[in-house]
């Protein structure tokens, strides 16, 4: 609150994106492309694909945690789902 009794505004902290929007659809696709693996495999995969193909496009998201690719696993499940109910 401020000295006039209303409720001030705030910015919230935010933190940087460490993966850019194409990293995630890169992600997406990967995993797409080899119906849906665990989290484990999908990591491997993805680190494969930049250390020993050599392709550029993988280099950033190569580091991904599992953790956070089970996340955007469920997000992107969750968007075909809402999609094929349309």
């Amino acid at each position: 609150m401020n000295k006039s009794g209303k409720v001030s505004s705030y910015a919230r902290h935010t933190f940087a994106s460490i993966y850019s929007e194409s990293d995630i659809i890169l992600l997406a696709h990967t995993d797409e492309l080899h119906d849906f693996p665990n989290g484990v495999m999908i990591k491997k995969i993805l680190g494969r694909m930049f250390k020993e193909y050599r392709d550029p496009l993988y280099k950033n998201i190569s580091n991904i945690s599992i953790e956070i690719i089970i996340k955007l696993s469920v997000v992107f499940k969750s968007r075909n789902n809402n999609r094929n109910v349309r």
